[in-house]
């Protein structure tokens, strides 16, 4: 399979129809495994091109869904993931111009089953992501962006209090609260993170950042929080935090780290000079 044919299949050329469940990402699944192995190797070279051509052409959702069958070989069992990562370096390439929240989406979303990119450029896509939602907040992709960024920072580095505080004053911008989609962000950081207590402490501090917000318009969180502990688990320095916010009586029971103490001191001397 060449490159022309894999974008052929990628742009819709294919003649499928869509109200079957077959997508083009589906299609390129199953015509890859009606490849000989012998041609795998030759297919993730021709893949690679097409997504560079995608991307030079500003080719959205055709990008998209070549990201997205990158994943879904990630998820069979054995994954069939290609042999040279390095194929696919391209797509950590930062554009100078914004792009839509589709082709970030589809980006992040392969670099983070690539395992892609160093802790400062996973920080960079925190901030790319979160800016492209508050651009687009009605966009089901850019919401998916912020979840693959927080994923894959997360995996580099623990989510610091800053970039915690930033997701949940974005939240507040958006006219629905995506509580699927945050769910899977929270829960898969959790689950990925290796120091609770200190996660414990970042969503702290960044809760906080929301309560202060001059931006803050409370978005209800606490079904997110609530289906986060009955439904997935969290490990206990977690479990005891979600059962502090969902407490009635949460604002009261606080009681501020070291930490948040030094912080809001010094943000008070700030604001006074």
């Amino acid at each position: 399979m060449n490159t022309q044919e894999i974008l052929s299949i990628l742009r819709g050329e294919q003649g499928i129809n869509p109200n079957r469940g077959i997508e083009e990402d589906d299609l390129l699944e199953m015509t890859f495994f009606e490849l000989p192995k012998t041609e795998h190797d030759a297919f993730w070279s021709a893949l690679a091109e097409a997504m560079t051509t995608l991307l030079a052409n500003n080719d959205d959702l055709p990008l998209y869904l070549a990201c997205r069958f990158i994943f879904s070989m990630s998820e069979i069992k054995p994954p069939h993931l290609p042999h040279k990562k390095n194929l696919f370096a391209f797509l950590l390439d930062e554009p100078t111009n914004s792009v839509s929240p589709s082709i970030l989406a589809g980006r992040l979303l392969a670099l983070l089953v690539l395992n892609k990119g160093d802790e400062k450029f996973w920080k960079r896509q925190v901030d790319a992501s979160l800016d492209s939602l508050e651009a687009a907040p009605d966009n089901s992709h850019a919401m998916a962006a912020v979840v693959y960024a927080f994923l894959g920072c997360n995996g580099k580095a623990t989510i610091s209090a800053e970039q915690w505080g930033k997701l949940f004053i974005a939240l507040t911008r958006l006219p629905e609260l995506p509580r699927m989609e945050l769910l899977e962000l929270l829960v898969g950081v959790e689950k990925e993170s290796s120091d609770q207590p200190l996660m414990k402490e970042e969503l702290d501090l960044g809760m906080d950042t929301l309560r202060t917000s001059s931006k803050n318009t409370n978005p209800d969180l606490a079904s997110v929080f609530r289906a986060w502990l009955d439904k997935n688990e969290p490990r206990q320095a977690i479990a005891d935090w979600l059962s502090r916010e969902l407490s009635p009586h949460e604002p009261e029971a606080r009681k501020m780290s070291p930490r948040h103490r030094i912080t809001q001191l010094m943000n008070s001397r700030q604001a006074a000079a």
